[in-house]
């Protein structure tokens, strides 16, 4: 039986989340909106509002930049997994 393929992995990094009391949101509530968008292996950082997730078709979906910025009222960037690590690589000269 061919493994199963996983969905490729993304990083939302969420502006004005839990920030001096203002625009809390506990990360339970914030994983089920991303759960509720179709992410899979939801997980967040600390209170910060950075999730990594699995998501298939990013760009033909609702998992859009404008989606969740409406979800959640603030600002977000999206950012598949292989971008990350090449912004990282960067960083290491």
């Amino acid at each position: 039986m061919p493994a199963t393929e996983l969905a490729p992995l993304h990083v939302a990094l969420l502006r004005g989340i839990n920030v001096s009391g203002k625009n809390t949101l506990p990360m339970a509530e914030l994983a089920s909106i991303f759960v509720e968008a179709g992410c899979e292996d939801v997980r967040t950082y600390i209170q910060s509002g950075n999730v990594v997730f699995r998501a298939k078709g990013m760009g033909r979906s609702k998992l859009t930049n404008k989606y969740f910025d409406s979800k959640l009222g603030t600002t977000s960037t999206l950012r598949n997994w292989k971008t990350v690590l090449r912004l990282a690589a960067m960083l290491d000269g």
